[in-house]
């Protein structure tokens, strides 16, 4: 299983696009062997990603962490506006699973995406050291604005089970003591 604790040490190689998409209501898509990496959060909306029998949400206190070759449906609930950032790591199996990281909503998160969109847009030469850097820019935002949060380390794993499994209806004190 992944944690937010690997973010830390998680080495993307290759920035390998970053962009900004639109979901309109109740649509649905489906992905089959997902190409690269990615992260994605929501400007406004909601997503629903279902992978392997389990609910990711995507809304504007989440972010959400796509392994590589994973297969999964999007289904839209609310219509928004999402980023998606897409990348490839030195380590072939960084993660096999979905993350979805709480996160208090910060206008920093949308100002780096819009910097790293733009170096792909206009094909900018320095395209490779500048978009890793914004890269962990985002990472790094995301690691310390999780941890504000303030959850104790020996809660955090029941409540990440919680956020990755929100809308279940089996889940009692006693599975959540068993995390």
């Amino acid at each position: 299983m992944w944690f937010l604790k690997d973010l830390s040490v998680l080495t993307a190689t290759k920035i390998l696009n970053a962009t900004t998409v639109n979901h309109g209501i109740k649509r649905s898509l489906e992905v089959k062997n997902r190409k690269s990496f990615g992260i994605s959060f929501a400007l406004s909306g909601q997503l629903i990603y279902h992978h392997n029998g389990k609910k990711y949400i995507s809304k504007e206190n989440r972010v959400v962490f796509f392994p590589k070759g994973a297969s999964y449906t999007i289904e839209c609930q609310q219509k928004g506006v999402f980023t998606l950032i897409d990348f490839e790591t030195d380590e072939p199996s960084a993660f096999s699973e979905f993350m979805s990281v709480g996160i208090t909503p910060d206008p920093a998160f949308l100002h780096d995406h819009r910097e790293l969109e733009k170096l792909f847009l206009f094909k900018n030469p320095d395209l490779h050291a500048h978009s890793l850097s914004l890269f962990y820019s985002i990472l790094s935002k995301v690691i310390s604005n999780s941890d504000k949060l303030g959850l104790y380390p020996t809660l955090r794993t029941a409540v990440e089970y919680m956020q990755n499994n929100i809308g279940a209806t089996d889940i009692s004190n006693k599975l959540l003591a068993e995390k």
